[in-house]
């Protein structure tokens, strides 16, 4: 059960994605889903170590299936783009 703030913050996200797109291209038509998001974060402990975390973040509704999809048009997307 997610508490409020996850869901206002859930509910923010959608919102960002969306206007996301449709700042980048504005024919884009009909509403968020199904996403992903990949995110890095690094930082410097205590110890003056460099440190670095990934996080995945997907709506709780979205499947395994529908997540790995989206993963997996990524990569090729960006395999893609490597190699033109």
């Amino acid at each position: 059960m997610l508490t409020p703030d996850q869901l206002a913050a859930d509910g923010a996200l959608v919102v960002a994605i969306d206007t996301q797109h449709r700042l980048y291209d504005p024919a884009t038509q009909g509403v968020v889903t199904d996403y992903v998001v990949v995110a890095q974060r690094q930082w410097i402990d205590g110890q003056g170590d460099f440190c670095s975390e990934v996080y995945l973040t997907t709506p709780e509704e979205t499947s395994l299936s529908a997540a790995l999809g989206l993963c997996e048009f990524a990569t090729t997307q960006y395999r893609k783009m490597a190699i033109d």
